[in-house]
């Protein structure tokens, strides 16, 4: 692969696993916040 589809490919997967990780961490608060109520 080119130098720039590897950037690509890094960007796409950075902003992904930062997507994913935002829902995990908003799944679990509200999981949680419902736990202790």
């Amino acid at each position: 692969m080119r130098g720039w589809m590897w950037f690509v490919v890094l960007w796409a997967g950075g902003v992904i696993g930062a997507v994913t990780l935002g829902y995990a961490f908003k799944i679990f608060m509200n999981l949680t916040l419902f736990a202790v109520k």
